[in-house]
């Protein structure tokens, strides 16, 4: 997980911010071409870091995010805007593109291991944790059937009999999946790639008619 962290949060995390604001018409064409992220792709993620909340800078604050009752009710979503944040518990808009580039690249291993560590910030995860994960994720079960899928979860995971599931116990179980539907899991794309390409080359087409 230190190579996902240390990749969307560089020493040039913030270097847009230096250059532009969001008030500035060049704000989404620098993040493209500072982080590599097409155009199209930062305009999406912009209009969906709006609704998650930031300021008229760019900046999603640490009190946002303890506030918006999306996140407050959910461990899972905490955890990935943890990674986010900076020292003082800031969240960038160019941190935030730079970790939807980095799932939409990375290798399935990679990712099956970054997901763990999103879970419980990478420690083992003990059957009760693994319970109030899949009652998030199957809310409409029922309790019985939760328990029920926890323990199957721990049987065919815990390959060591251990009363816990690690990182690698993880990855190894993930392995065991038919291929094409984890691969379907794993996927991540913000745009559908051919949408991308021709909204990119249109997109490109209007800056160069702007600059002449």
């Amino acid at each position: 997980m230190g190579a996902f962290v240390s990749d969307i949060q560089g020493d040039k995390s913030t270097i847009v911010e230096e250059l532009t604001s969001p008030s500035k018409g060049d704000w989404i064409t620098l993040h493209s071409e500072i982080t590599g992220v097409t155009m199209v792709e930062v305009e999406r993620l912009w209009l969906r870091f709006q609704q998650m909340g930031c300021d008229e800078n760019g900046i999603l604050s640490e009190e946002t995010v303890k506030n918006n009752p999306k996140f407050k009710d959910d461990v899972f979503v905490r955890n990935v805007l943890v990674k986010f944040a900076d020292q003082k518990g800031d969240i960038h808009f160019q941190t935030f593109l730079n970790a939807m580039e980095w799932f939409e690249e990375s290798d399935i291993e990679t990712k099956l291991k970054a997901t763990f560590s999103l879970f419980n910030n990478g420690n083992p995860i003990y059957p009760e944790m693994l319970e109030r994960i899949i009652k998030r994720v199957y809310s409409e079960d029922s309790e019985a059937s939760h328990k029920r899928l926890t323990q199957v979860f721990m049987k065919y995971i815990d390959d060591k009999n251990q009363g816990f599931i690690d990182q690698d116990m993880f990855v190894r179980w993930a392995a065991t999946l038919p291929k094409e539907s984890l691969e379907q899991v794993m996927h991540f794309s913000v745009v559908p790639p051919e949408i991308n390409g021709e909204a990119q080359k249109a997109f490109e087409g209007r800056s160069r008619l702007a600059k002449n």
